[in-house]
């Protein structure tokens, strides 16, 4: 339990950090080599982030990629709505169709995909959404 605790804690420091691209990049490569057990303290941690920043949209898309993680693509897309109901970014917005496709929910996938807005579009190819952006 002790190194659990420190796995997660030095995320949640890294995260806390203004960083780069890349050096937020290689956390969220770490959050996807969590165990379960790993996650489940990194989701508590973050919860205690998205408490103490409620309008700050960062701590719940890193909610989404520890669920993502261990493929629980249901929170993960949960986590993701509660940051588009804080900034309603598109590409939010897709990763929930994304997710709820991958969860094998089409009905609500294309529920999500249709609130996108209209600078982007969505192809289905591979059993993935693949975003492009219209010029």
């Amino acid at each position: 339990r002790g190194d659990v605790d420190e796995v997660t804690t030095d995320i949640i420091k890294s995260l806390i950090l203004e960083q780069s691209s890349e050096s937020l990049a290689q956390a969220i490569s770490v959050i996807y080599q969590l165990s379960p057990m790993q996650t489940d303290m990194l989701l508590s941690k973050l919860n205690v982030m998205q408490r103490e920043y409620p309008n700050e949209r960062r701590w719940f898309a890193f909610a989404a990629n520890a669920a993502l993680g261990q493929s629980r693509f249901y929170e993960a897309a949960g986590y993701y709505q509660r940051a588009v109901n804080i900034d309603a970014n598109p590409y939010y917005q897709a990763f929930i169709a994304d997710l709820l496709y991958n969860a094998g929910n089409d009905t609500l996938a294309l529920e999500a995909a249709n609130k996108i807005g209209d600078d982007l579009t969505l192809n289905i190819k591979n059993s993935y959404f693949i975003l492009t952006l219209t010029l």
